[in-house]
């Protein structure tokens, strides 16, 4: 059995788990003989049994101790024991392709440890003469403390040139990447809108049934973010998007807020507790996958969102979004669309005036604006990355 290994990939946050699927889903059709892995460092046992494609644990030092020179020494000081040695020795030796889709991980806006799990996976992949291919994500900054940042930087120096190819999400990771490893870095979108239709079967074990919300008619998705408060305050973020939902319901609009991730629930039902009498203010409590979720966006006729993959799903499927983010990858992804002017962050002030003439443009120009999107989005279509990764 041959297989391709996926790093990076999380379960729960839907925008990791579209791009995980979207990639199995793409690459399943050019490596159809080949068994797909999903690497992790938790237990999800009780997830695999839903899957066609295995999940397989290893634990940091393990990690380490397989990546070899300095990361073996460095794995001495780790906790823990070796695990599944054999196993996991001989699952590397029939690996073909490792496929990295962190979205965002190699940065000192993370941890030094995570930086260096991340790196650990290339020079495992290296190791074992591992074809590898980072995915479209973002990278930096790289404003490390003076030692770690040493350690870093010679580690990416090392080993960022071994990857076949490295896509940049954005101009400014891009940029910083090039300073590393200019010869195999392009540009790229998100992966999960160069995907085409997910072929269920390669997915998921046993017949899918998906899990359905009935939208009412004249409805607007808010999609927050928690995130968002750190680069702001909860105060700020709380007083926009009541400005948001006050001036959707006034229009005879209903608003369904809904969690892209786990982590955002409290955030939604801070928003419904400002609205504790408005019956066409709903929260949506269930929990979807990636794959239901974008059947679900299809049902509205907007979308305001501060999750990025929300932003991707909507445009991805042709629903205008007015976005409420904190990166510049937000700017960035809009600007592809020509839809700019529909982005504002909460890192900056935001002009909640400004905001809700956005809004009213964007509702008086719905379908123009769709179409548009349309157009953008079939046209990501027609040369994706995935074509670049083929069998040698």
């Amino acid at each position: 059995m041959k297989y391709i290994m996926i790093t990076g990939a999380q379960m729960n946050n839907k925008g990791a788990q579209a791009m995980l699927f979207t990639t199995i889903n793409e690459l399943s059709k050019t490596f159809p003989e080949h068994k797909f892995i999903m690497l992790s460092d938790a237990k999800l046992e009780d997830k695999e049994k839903q899957y066609q494609f295995d999940i397989m644990q290893v634990n940091k030092k393990s990690k380490l101790h397989f990546a070899g020179g300095f990361f073996r020494a460095l794995s001495k000081g780790v906790g823990g024991k070796l695990k599944d040695q054999e196993q996991l020795d001989e699952t590397l030796k029939q690996t073909d392709l490792l496929v990295d889709v962190s979205g965002f991980a190699l940065s000192s806006k993370f941890s030094f440890k995570g930086c260096i799990n991340y790196l650990a996976n290339i020079s495992m992949a290296k190791s074992y003469n591992i074809r590898t291919f980072l995915m479209p994500q973002s990278f930096g900054p790289f404003d490390y403390k003076p030692a770690q940042g040493l350690i870093i930087k010679r580690l990416m120096k090392k080993l960022l040139p071994y990857a076949e190819i490295i896509y940049a999400r954005e101009k400014q990771g891009y940029e910083l990447i090039k300073q590393y490893s200019p010869k195999n870095l392009t540009s790229s979108l998100d992966l999960v809108l160069q995907g085409g239709k997910y072929d269920l079967s390669k997915i998921f074990t046993g017949t899918y049934e998906p899990v359905k919300l009935d939208v009412k008619p004249s409805s607007v998705a808010v999609v927050p973010n928690v995130k968002t408060i750190e680069h702001s305050s909860k105060e700020k973020v709380l007083n926009v998007y009541k400005t948001v939902v006050r001036d959707i319901v006034s229009k005879q609009k209903n608003v369904y807020l809904i969690a892209h991730s786990f982590e955002d629930i409290a955030l939604c039902k801070d928003i419904k507790s400002l609205f504790p009498d408005e019956d066409n203010v709903i929260l949506i409590e269930e929990e979807y996958n990636s794959i239901d979720f974008l059947d679900i966006l299809s049902k509205f006729e907007m979308v305001v969102a501060s999750r990025y993959h929300a932003t991707v799903h909507s445009l991805k499927i042709g629903v205008p979004v007015i976005v409420l983010g904190w990166a510049v990858k937000y700017n960035e992804l809009l600007k592809y669309f020509d839809m700019e002017e529909f982005a504002f962050r909460f890192d900056e002030n935001i002009d909640v005036i400004q905001l809700n003439e956005k809004f009213d443009k964007m509702l008086d120009n719905r379908e123009e604006v769709s179409a548009r999107i349309q157009l953008k989005a079939a046209e990501v279509k027609k040369n994706t990355i995935f074509s670049d990764i083929k069998p040698k």
